[in-house]
């Protein structure tokens, strides 16, 4: 497969079923549409549980949203989905050669 194909499918898939979510870094944000998934509780240290979500987000989308850079940092981003601020835990990514075609993100929050 090659990742104009691959980058073309996933687009499908987030426009069968969107969230529109919005990534910040600082005072930096871009908002796309992505699947999202989870909205399950997760074990924390405190008494209070917080949300888990995973998200797969298109490369593409976030280059025309205006995104600075193609990485998704665990220590300094953050997503809005459902209307909270939720911290990025885990970034994984999917690539055909060397283009990236897919990123999954995992959130806490």
């Amino acid at each position: 497969m090659r990742a104009s194909d691959a980058l073309a499918m996933l687009d499908r898939q987030i426009d069968a079923a969107p969230e529109t979510v919005t990534l910040a870094r600082g005072s930096t944000t871009a908002t796309c549409q992505a699947i999202v998934q989870g909205g399950e509780t997760a074990a924390t240290d405190g008494p209070i549980g917080q949300e888990r979500h995973t998200l797969v987000l298109s490369p593409a989308r976030l280059d025309a949203a205006g995104w600075p850079g193609p990485r998704i940092e665990t220590a300094t981003d953050q997503i809005l989905i459902q209307g909270r601020y939720r911290t990025v835990v885990d970034v994984s990514t999917k690539a055909i050669g060397d283009v990236v075609v897919r990123i999954n993100v995992t959130t806490i929050g």
